[in-house]
Formats: structure tokens, sequence, C-alpha cells
């Protein structure tokens, strides 16, 4: 894992020049889960077992990449991860909604929310 860590080190200063692009979320979910229950059910094979907590580096590593490289914002929820989303996601959501309806008031414009409120 040092290469990847390596090349990410020389194109680091090139990475904020670039013109910064549309924003976007990924969210990863119980990755060390996953990771480790995929290695309890295979066979104990030394090389694939060694392997297996590698890859969950390089997930990482890409979620990293994803962030720096590409413009992507991530999040990796790893204790109770579906929760946390749905949790997340609502804050987000709440918040949009709040500076929405500030920039609404801004510029007097009335909105009215579906559910009522």
């Amino acid at each position: 894992l040092e290469a990847p860590a390596t090349a990410l080190d020389e194109v680091a200063p090139q990475l904020s020049q670039r013109p910064a692009p549309p924003r976007r979320l990924v969210i990863l979910e119980g990755l060390r889960a996953a990771v480790l229950s995929a290695a309890r059910a295979l066979p104990a094979t030394p090389n694939l077992s060694a392997m297996l907590p590698r890859l969950l580096s390089v997930v990482e590593l890409v979620a990293l990449v994803l962030d720096l490289w590409a413009g992507w914002r991530t999040r990796i929820h790893e204790v109770r991860p579906a929760s946390a989303t749905s949790s997340f996601v609502k804050a987000i959501a709440r918040i949009a909604l709040e500076e929405a309806q500030k920039l609404c008031d801004i510029s007097d414009i009335r909105v009215r929310s579906r559910g009522g409120a």
C-alpha cells in the first residue's frame, strides 16, 4: 500500500490547482463488517485471509481519492450504518431546507413545505 500513498503524495500539489468539480456525496456503509464477514466465510487460505484486511485499506484509500481528486464528499459509516446514514441524510435535507428558506426570505419568495408545517 506504500505505492498508492506515494503516488498520492506526488499528485497532491496538482490536485489543489484543479477547478472545483460539482459536489457529489458517497456514503460507504459497514466496510469493516463486510471484510470481516468475508474473511470468516472463506476457507483458511493464508494468502487470501492476509489479503482481505488490505482490501479494507484499499477501499478507504479509494474513498480518500474520491474526495481529494474527484471532488466527491465521502463518509464511512461503521457503527449502525443504516441508522447513521438515515440520520445524516435527514440532517443534510434539514440544513438544505433551512438554507433555501433563508434565500427565499431574502428575496421575498414564499415557499410551503408539502408536510403541511
